[in-house]
């Protein structure tokens, strides 16, 4: 078998102000009406042969939003293994790989394959990419020793990717030219350095993509990163299950090296080995690139949402209400519900910059939007002043709030649509449209969804402080009390 594992912990601060700290690039659907960049990364890896349960890796703040994703799919999973705190991709990927050496499916498959995804990237053309990880896999168990990347055909003398030169090439059975094996990797270039990879022909992108047989990622490990696998191996023993999800211990986990898996493991590998891949990939990681995997006009404008340009060219415009723009060249324009970013397009690449100096200010625009998921469905803020804010909450069908009670706010529901069933304090009754209630503070109180259609509830705080942390939970079904 052949078994996916999905990288998903990455925030990607430079797609401001559509990717927030708790709601990150790979859950939105930048590139597809429908699917997110994780949920069309786990659909992809139903194409390749024999593809067994999926193993996802993701931070321990956005689990709820990755398990209501892969739920969408229908694609099957093992549990969803949380980070409890980012130490970059030689953390994560040992993690998930000592996770499925230790699986009674993977012990009895002497030819189980792993194959490494980042869940944030994007792929036009599907069957081409799966074709080159097959071809991958085929290659993975000739060589069974040894770990595998795929390299991207570079379109132009990128700066911000690393690079693979590759060297001799080799074959298998039934691939005859299946790929390469890895010369150099080299680091992110200058433009002239880049320049020149581009023009040798031997040169590909590193996108990330990483495959080998078990016993390759166990010897790997062991032999070049000796004690961040045995921290790796740690924090899986020490780890709890929770629902769906397995928490790795934070302990353990703190203990593991934050560095890059390419530096940890694969430039150290004197037997690696490279497939090519050409099928329209790119990470997406800036406004840039969205921009030109976008469909545009014939003035080279992309427009997604309300947007009206006039005499304008060359420009991003991405918004829900109406943009109107005259004289605009090479532009990003992003409008949220509580930000706009305006941008040359040559300098996306530095918005990581400005979402750095929001944090410094102490702002939260970097953190989440007016609108903030939970496993419940959704709140989303309408009007907030001194003494008052106002939310509106949608509920998902058989979900509900935690028993909990404020210090320091009353609150009143009002319902919109759908039948609310309410506890406050000893009571438990039901609200359906246009009737209220009141919850004053410190009562014990919970909100409930049980009916097979949404509810929505208007909600009214009023007190002297009203941040998300004051409550206390009693009881909760997804495991926050």
């Amino acid at each position: 078998m052949i078994y996916p594992i999905i990288l998903a912990g990455g925030m990607g601060t430079r797609l401001w102000p559509l990717s927030r700290e708790e709601y990150p690039k790979q859950c939105l659907p930048l590139n597809d009406e429908h699917w997110s960049l994780l949920q069309q990364t786990l659909l992809r890896t139903q194409g390749l042969q024999d593809c067994a349960p999926i193993t996802v890796i993701c931070h321990e703040q956005h689990r709820f939003l990755v398990a209501e994703q892969c739920l969408q799919t229908g694609v099957k999973h093992f549990p969803i293994l949380l980070e409890p705190e980012a130490r970059n991709t030689a953390a994560a990927i040992a993690s998930a790989v000592a996770f499925l050496l230790a699986q009674d499916s993977v012990k009895a498959d002497k030819d189980a394959v792993f194959c490494c995804l980042p869940a944030d990237h994007a792929i036009e053309q599907s069957d081409a990419f799966i074709t080159s990880l097959n071809q991958a896999v085929q290659l993975a168990r000739e060589y069974s020793q040894s770990l595998l990347t795929l390299g991207i055909e570079p379109t132009s003398a990128h700066t911000g990717y690393g690079y693979i030169q590759a060297g001799e090439p080799v074959s298998t059975e039934e691939y005859p030219k299946a790929g390469f094996k890895v010369q150099h990797f080299k680091e992110k270039p200058d433009a002239q350095t880049a320049q020149s990879y581009l023009e040798q022909g031997n040169y590909y992108w590193n996108a990330g993509i990483f495959m080998g047989t078990a016993c390759a990622w166990q010897s790997a490990f062991t032999v070049y990163q000796p004690e961040l696998w045995q921290h790796a191996k740690n924090t899986l023993q020490q780890a709890q299950a929770d629902l769906d999800f397995l928490r790795l211990s934070s302990e353990q986990y703190s203990l593991l090296p934050c560095m890059p898996f390419d530096v940890a493991i694969m430039e150290q590998l004197s037997n690696a080995f490279m497939v090519s891949l050409d099928a329209g990939w790119s990470d997406l990681g800036e406004w840039q690139a969205l921009w030109q995997q976008s469909k545009k006009d014939e003035w080279g404008n992309h427009i997604h949402g309300d947007g009206l340009l006039l005499n304008s060219s060359n420009n991003y415009v991405r918004s829900e209400r109406l943009v109107a723009g005259v004289g605009l060249e090479n532009l990003i324009v992003v409008d949220t519900d509580d930000a706009l970013l305006v941008a040359d397009r040559s300098q996306s690449q530095h918005i990581k910059k400005l979402v750095d100096k929001l944090s410094e200010q102490g702002r939260s625009e970097h953190l989440h939007h007016q609108r903030e998921y939970r496993p419940w469905g959704y709140f989303q803020s309408m009007d907030v002043g001194k003494g008052f804010k106002v939310k509106r909450l949608f509920v998902k069908p058989g979900h509900g709030l935690s028993l909990q009670s404020h210090q320091h706010r009353s609150e009143h529901w009002v319902v919109v649509s759908g039948t609310a069933t309410v506890t406050r304090g000893e009571q438990s009754f039901t609200l359906v449209a246009n009737e209220s209630t009141y919850i004053p503070s410190t009562v014990t109180h919970s909100l409930r969804n049980e009916q097979g259609h949404p509810l929505e509830v208007i909600e009214v705080q009023t007190g002297k402080y009203l941040g998300e942390d004051d409550i206390k939970r009693f009881s909760d079904r997804y495991g926050r009390a």
